[in-house]
């Protein structure tokens, strides 16, 4: 099966993608919808969009990056279909589904961040926090956490390989968390943006991830994930931008119960994975 190869602009460079903030999820959907169309993606369309939405003014000088956007994401639909032998309009639903835009958006539409992320945050586990957090898994210590019977300064300082982790590999461990929830049946989580943003922009470290009661439940998650099998689907998503985006279209899917032909086909290539 192939893997992207990182030579197109702007989702693989490692710069902002200019106007990225201005796409919305309408103007993303109806985008998507073009391209399952067989529409050409125009500078005409971009614009049109733009100023039915009132932004034409504020982007008009940058809206060559939101067009070329479209333009990548297009050539990753086109190389699914090819790859996976199905219609364009099953992979375009699965590009469609809003968790999917909120995660790309999140990134700026950069897969380049994205990739470094999580390539940060799986190694991070591999080297060392796999087994912090499979003694967690067995030590009921989120339990005293909870309790107040440690705090969670506590608990860090009898983990300091914890503290060190910081930055885009707290937003890929969150990345890898929410990813790694779907391949182990649970579609009920669902990833906080705001703690992905914080952690992108170097402000968030594990202390501060895993102080609040959503943060132990993350912990908790973060710890069931590794007990069944983590290790094998850490280094498998930190392997590739082609996993990467795989595994996240599958993701999407399985959030919005959209089990198409295409989610079989992607299951049957994820499920060695998780274990």
């Amino acid at each position: 099966m192939a893997h992207f190869v990182e030579t197109r602009r702007p989702l693989f460079e490692a710069v902002p993608v200019p106007g990225a903030e201005f796409i919305t999820y309408d103007f993303y959907r109806e985008t998507l919808d073009r391209i399952a169309r067989g529409q050409p993606m125009t500078e005409a369309f971009v614009r049109s969009r733009l100023q039915r939405e009132g932004l034409w003014d504020t982007v008009k000088g940058i809206a060559g990056g939101v067009m070329n956007v479209f333009k990548d994401i297009k050539a990753f639909i086109e190389q699914i279909v090819e790859d996976f032998k199905v219609g364009i309009t099953e992979v375009v639903e699965a590009f469609k589904q809003k968790d999917v835009w909120a995660v790309l958006k999140a990134f700026g539409f950069n897969l380049k961040t994205m990739f470094k992320a999580i390539t940060a945050g799986t190694a991070a586990l591999r080297h060392g926090l796999f087994k912090v957090f499979e003694e967690i898994s067995k030590s009921g210590v989120v339990q005293k956490l909870r309790s107040g019977a440690m705090t969670i300064d506590e608990f860090m300082d009898q983990h300091p390989a914890l503290k060190r982790v910081a930055g885009p590999a707290v937003a890929g461990i969150l990345l890898f968390i929410w990813l790694r929830m779907t391949f182990i049946g649970d579609a009920g989580y669902d990833l906080d943006l705001t703690d992905m943003l914080k952690a992108l922009a170097g402000h968030y470290s594990l202390t501060e991830l895993f102080a609040s009661p959503a943060g132990l439940m993350m912990l908790t998650l973060l710890a069931t994930a590794l007990a069944t099998g983590g290790t094998v689907g850490a280094v498998w998503l930190g392997e590739s931008l082609y996993n990467l985006i795989l595994a996240l279209l599958y993701t999407g899917l399985q959030k919005a119960r959209k089990h198409t032909p295409f989610w079989n086909k992607l299951k049957s290539v994820l499920s060695p994975m998780k274990r």
